[in-house]
């Protein structure tokens, strides 16, 4: 039992850390996409899925903030997309399996 219980408070401090990085990260995020939002107001949606695809990234180790930031930036000057960010995020999310779609089935 000790080295069940010690695997299991393992998994809920590291899902614990992974929630305040992803806490961090929108905290960080929400400025720079209210600015984003008031630039652009038709993308709305689409930068909340850019920030939550970000968050998920980021909590699951395929991006750092740093690259998060470089992403946002370019969106910010209009030199990417928020759906061409998206849907880079959400190919390599999909590809580590952290996120899942209703058409997408993981490899066994």
């Amino acid at each position: 039992m000790g080295v069940a219980g010690y695997g299991a408070a393992k998994f809920i401090r590291s899902g614990a850390a992974q929630d305040n990085v992803r806490a961090e990260l929108i905290e960080s995020l929400t400025p720079r996409l209210s600015a984003i939002r008031g630039n652009h107001p038709e993308d709305c949606a689409d930068l909340d899925e850019l920030s939550q695809l970000a968050a998920v990234c980021v909590a699951g180790g395929l991006i750092d903030e740093n690259s998060t930031d470089r992403v946002m930036a370019l969106v910010e000057s209009v030199e990417m997309t928020p759906e061409l960010a998206i849907s880079r995020l959400k190919a390599m999310a999909l590809e580590a399996e952290l996120i899942s779609t209703s058409n997408h089935q993981p490899t066994s």
